[in-house]
């Protein structure tokens, strides 16, 4: 496949929607751009003779209803050659299209493709033509409402030509995914596309994208979920030519409304979760951007729960991610602090640490736990020097971001901080990180803390005995375990009871801590 017959597909395809699809801009605009994107590589030259398409006076161009719709208009026009010149610009492009859509009228096509001033495009008659004018500039400079006011909103009359299974419709309805039977017309379609080899593929493919443009209007997620997998599949499979026409298929194919719409089938149990991660994987910087959407909006911590764990998978999400924390809505910046500090990102270091002064308290502690994640050299001295700050709650804080994700090293700045630490709220906050550090030094001090004192000037607070016994149940460890048998027969009321329900939520982790406290009972 070489780039003359890839633009005739592509401005084939043009024409079949400002024909067919008059207030599908948005298609129309993709087919644009893979018209332009082509014409790049060179002139092109599309003769129609007796019904076909030949491409710079060489091969013909395979027929489908798109190649047929662009034989026939010209024919009818009694145009004999479109010729671009190398670089062809959209507005020029999409004139050209835009004329052979509309009726004939008395003025020759020829004449009025000079009156729009192109220069990059021209029609040769059969008669003596005219040459060509002006372009509209950059495509991406083109506003929508030019777009839509350049194709027309008006639906020229198209002479009925028989399918291919033999049903008449009109041109630009006459593909094989519209003449089968809705049940089993997607099925179909992508058996043909699985079985197609690389010379048969692309009418196919275009076929395919027809399809995919038709799921979007209708929302039907699921089944532009099978359509995309097959083609990003069948990209993996194909030539260097053909998996070029299939990367150009698929960018027509893709839209964030239609990436939204399988993005959100996420939280349902019962869809094809790596499907849906190859999709987004595929579509990289927008795919990740879809999902970022749809966490930032969801209401349900259900829904939240999915959308962050594929978000975990999707490294182009970096970019974006790193730009939320500095968004002014507090919920937004935790979201991608978590993500960021959940995947590791330690080159978001740098914004994260300026977060651990954040006025919202819980992107505070999300930034301080990314900390602990990262592990880094610049990231322990920031948390050690947060727990050094004069503000309790600072301190708390920073302990419970240890706490959660123990990282290497975590008992001994625990037991540190708890030698220097006077204020009983943070003391028990460290209680509660050593029981989820559970090393032996940790349980060690927390028996320690949990055991009544000697002598009647001696007696620890039984508010701060009852936080030793429950960071035990934490630990479960069988020293842990046989400190809380002990502890349940306490003569402290508070102790007791604590001891009690530490050993309830310990026993709901399994037998095999059952089997534990059942050895560690006195005879």
């Amino acid at each position: 496949m070489d780039y003359p017959v890839t633009f005739a597909r592509h401005f084939a395809r043009l024409l079949w929607l400002v024909v067919e699809e008059p207030d599908n801009i948005d298609e129309q605009k993709a087919s644009l751009r893979a018209c332009v994107a082509t014409a790049q590589a060179g002139a092109v030259t599309l003769v129609q003779s007796g019904g076909d398409i030949r491409v710079n006076g060489s091969g013909t161009v395979p027929k489908g209803s798109a190649i047929k719709t662009l034989a026939d208009r010209m024919a009818e026009h009694g145009v004999r050659e479109i010729a671009t010149h190398a670089g062809a610009t959209p507005g020029d492009v999409l004139t050209a299209a835009r004329l052979l859509s509309a009726p004939r009228t008395h003025g020759s096509t020829g004449e009025r493709l000079q009156e729009s001033g192109a220069r990059t495009v021209r029609f040769v008659l059969e008669a003596p033509a005219h040459e060509a004018g002006v372009g509209l500039g950059d495509f991406d400079l083109v506003p929508d409402d030019v777009i839509a006011a350049a194709v027309g909103s008006g639906k020229p009359r198209v002479t009925p030509v028989p399918g291919p299974t033999g049903a008449t419709t009109s041109a630009g309805k006459a593909d094989h995914f519209a003449a089968l039977p809705a049940a089993g017309a997607l099925d179909a379609l992508l058996a043909e596309l699985a079985a197609a080899g690389d010379d048969t593929a692309l009418e196919v493919l275009d076929r395919v994208a027809s399809a995919a443009g038709a799921l979007h209007r209708e929302a039907s997620a699921p089944e532009l979920l099978k359509l995309l997998v097959a083609v990003i599949r069948r990209e993996d499979r194909a030539g260097p030519d053909t998996r070029r026409y299939v990367a150009m298929v698929l960018r027509r194919m893709i839209s964030s409304h239609g990436l939204r719409l399988i993005a959100a089938l996420l939280p349902r149990r019962a869809v094809a979760h790596t499907d849906i991660a190859l999709v987004l994987t595929r579509t990289s910087a927008e795919g990740a951007d879809a999902v970022i959407d749809l966490l930032t909006q969801a209401q349900s911590a259900t829904d939240r729960r999915a959308y962050f764990d594929m978000l975990l998978t999707l490294r182009a999400a970096i970019p974006a991610l790193t730009h939320m924390l500095g968004d002014d809505r507090w919920y937004v910046v935790r979201n991608a602090v978590e993500l960021l500090g959940e995947m590791g990102v330690t080159d978001a270091e740098r914004p994260v640490l300026t977060l651990i002064h954040h006025e919202d308290e819980r992107v505070r502690a999300s930034a301080m736990s990314a900390l602990v994640r990262f592990d880094t050299s610049t990231a322990r001295s920031a948390v050690l020097a947060v727990m050094q700050s004069d503000d309790p709650a600072t301190r708390e804080q920073a302990v419970a971001a240890i706490g959660g994700r123990k990282p290497d090293g975590a008992a001994a700045m625990l037991l540190r901080a708890l030698d220097q630490e006077e204020d009983a709220g943070v003391q028990r906050a460290i209680y509660a990180a050593l029981g989820k550090v559970a090393s032996a030094d940790a349980v060690r001090r927390l028996i320690d803390a949990a055991t009544p004192a000697g002598g009647l000037f001696r007696r620890k607070p039984p508010v701060q005995r009852a936080a030793a016994a429950l960071a035990l149940g934490d630990a479960r460890t069988p020293d842990a375990l046989a400190a809380l048998r002990a502890l349940s027969e306490d003569r402290d009321r508070e102790v007791r009871d604590a001891a009690e329900r530490a050993i309830v939520n310990a026993r709901r982790v399994g037998p095999e801590v059952t089997s534990v406290f059942a050895a560690a009972r006195p005879s």
